[in-house]
C-alpha cells in the first residue's frame, strides 16, 4: 500500500529534487524508495507540478575574472542614462544550416530522415555582420543600417552544374582583420548616408581576435567618415543590441521560413536576408528599451552577469510611441510598394512589348526620396487628422460620462493596474 504525500514526504521529495536536478520523475521514485518512502510516479509530477518545477534550456554564460567585471560595470555606468540616439552597434553571427539541438516530433512508425553532413563538428554555416541603430520616426529611418555576407568573389574557372565560366560567385570565407576592415569602413560610409542628421556616430565593435591587429585602422577610417569607433568591455555580449535582442529575433524567423524546406546554404541566406527586411522598427526600439534594463541589472549585481533580465512592463510604457512607430512605417512601406507598382506599370506601357526598361542606380535613389518625402507628407497629413479625430471623439466621451453620472453612481476608489475592475451600481 502507497503511503499518502504527507508533509514530512513532500519535504524529503523537495529535498531529493533540488540534489538531482536532471533526474527524471522515474529515477526520483526509485531514490525515494531507497529512503523508505514508497510514492508512485504519478504523486512526484502532481507534486512537482504543484511546486512550479519545470524544465528548463542550461543556458551558459561568459567566464567573468575581477577584470571583467570592472569593465562591464564601468560601460554600464556611462551608457546607463544614454538616449541611444547616435549609437551604432555592430556584431557578426554564424547562421547553421541544422540546429544541433534540432526535435521533431513523429509517430513511431513514421520513416525517419537523415541529413548528411561531412562532419558532426563542421556543420556548413554562413556568417552575416549587421548593424543596428535606434529607429527615429523625424527622419524616417527605421534602425537598420545594414546587413553583410562574409563572403570573397571568385570566378568559375570552367563550366559546372552551377555556373557557367568566367561566371563571378561568392564564397564564404572566415572574417579577417583585412576584410573586417574593409567591412567597417563601409558601414561607417552606409551610417553617413543614411543618418546625416547627426554630426557624430558612435559605432560598437566588440574585441574579437581578428578585429585587435586592426582596431587603430578602423578607427582612423571611422574619423575620416564622422564615426568614432569604440570597442564595447570583454565578455560582454549583453552589452550589445544585436546579441541581446536583434539575433535570437532573426534567428526565430530563419528556423520558420527554413522549415521543410531542402536543407541548403542558400536557402539559409535567403531566409536571413528577407527575415531582416521584415524585422520591424519596434524590434530595434525595444533593443535600447531592454539594453537600459541589462545595465541596471549589471550595476545592480556588481558587473556580473549571473541574472536573468527583468520583466518590468516596458512594452506597456512604451506602448504609445511603438503604436505611432509601427504605423508611419506600416503607412510608408505602402506607399512605397503603391509607387514601385506605378513605375513598374509606366516602364511596361513605355517600352516595347515584352521589355522593361533598365533604371540606373542613381535614378533608383532619386526616385526612392521621392517617395519617402511624399509618403512621409502623406503620413504626417494622415496624423495631424486622426489627432483631430481623437480630440472630438474625446470631447464628445466627456459629454457622455457627464450625462451617465445621473443614472449610475461610480466608485471614485478604484483598484489598482492589475486587480479586477469595480462595476457600476446602478442606483
Amino acid at each position: 500500500m502507497k503511503t499518502v504525500l504527507t508533509e514530512r514526504t513532500c519535504r524529503a521529495l523537495m529535498k531529493l529534487q533540488r540534489a538531482n536536478r536532471r533526474k527524471t520523475d522515474w529515477e526520483l521514485k526509485k531514490l525515494m524508495a531507497e529512503g523508505g518512502f514508497i510514492i508512485s510516479r504519478r504523486s512526484i509530477s502532481a507534486h512537482l507540478r504543484k511546486e512550479k518545477v519545470t524544465r528548463v534550456k542550461l543556458k551558459y554564460k561568459p567566464l567573468l575574472t575581477r577584470k571583467h567585471m570592472q569593465d562591464r560595470l564601468a560601460q554600464a555606468k556611462r551608457l546607463l542614462h544614454d538616449t541611444f540616439e547616435n549609437r551604432i552597434d555592430v556584431d557578426e553571427k554564424y547562421f547553421e544550416i541544422e540546429s544541433s539541438a534540432a526535435v521533431e516530433k513523429r509517430r513511431h512508425d513514421d520513416a525517419p530522415e537523415y541529413t548528411a553532413f561531412q562532419s558532426r563538428k563542421f556543420i556548413p554555416k554562413v556568417m552575416f555582420l549587421t548593424a543596428v541603430a535606434k529607429p527615429n520616426i523625424e527622419h524616417g529611418f527605421d534602425g537598420k543600417v545594414g546587413i553583410w555576407r562574409i563572403t570573397e568573389k571568385k570566378t568559375a574557372q570552367r563550366k559546372s552544374r552551377n555556373y557557367e565560366r568566367n561566371e563571378e560567385y561568392d564564397v564564404d570565407v572566415t572574417l579577417t582583420g583585412e576584410r573586417f576592415s574593409k567591412l567597417m569602413k563601409e558601414v561607417c560610409a552606409t551610417a553617413k548616408k543614411k543618418m546625416p542628421w547627426l554630426e557624430k556616430r558612435v559605432v560598437q565593435i566588440d574585441g574579437a581576435g581578428p578585429h585587435q591587429g586592426v582596431y587603430k585602422e578602423v578607427v582612423e577610417e571611422g574619423k575620416r567618415l564622422g564615426a568614432v569607433v569604440e570597442r564595447q568591455a570583454a565578455q560582454m555580449p549583453d552589452g550589445n543590441r544585436n546579441d541581446l535582442v536583434v539575433y535570437p529575433a532573426l534567428q526565430r524567423q530563419v528556423d520558420k521560413l527554413c522549415e521543410g524546406e531542402r536543407k541548403h546554404i542558400d536557402t539559409v541566406v535567403k531566409a536571413v536576408y528577407h527575415a531582416w527586411d521584415n524585422l520591424r522598427p519596434e524590434t530595434l526600439h525595444m533593443a535600447c528599451e531592454i539594453q537600459r534594463v541589462v545595465y541596471a541589472s549589471i550595476i545592480e549585481h556588481n558587473g556580473g552577469n549571473r541574472f536573468k533580465v527583468p520583466h518590468i512592463g516596458l512594452r506597456v510604457e512604451v506602448q504609445p510611441y511603438i503604436y505611432e512607430l509601427n504605423e508611419y512605417f506600416d503607412t510608408r512601406q505602402e506607399i512605397e510598394r503603391e509607387e514601385e507598382e506605378e513605375d513598374v506599370d509606366d516602364s511596361t506601357d513605355d517600352d516595347a512589348p515584352g521589355q522593361v526598361r533598365r533604371v540606373n542606380q542613381a535614378e533608383l535613389v532619386a526616385t526612392s526620396w521621392q517617395a519617402k518625402e511624399q509618403g512621409r507628407k502623406r503620413h504626417n497629413g494622415y496624423m495631424k487628422g486622426k489627432r483631430a479625430k481623437r480630440q472630438s471623439s474625446e470631447s464628445s466621451s466627456d459629454e457622455s460620462v457627464e450625462e451617465a453620472d445621473e443614472q449610475f453612481m461610480v466608485p471614485t476608489n478604484l483598484p489598482r493596474r492589475g486587480a479586477p475592475r469595480a462595476r457600476a451600481i446602478r442606483k
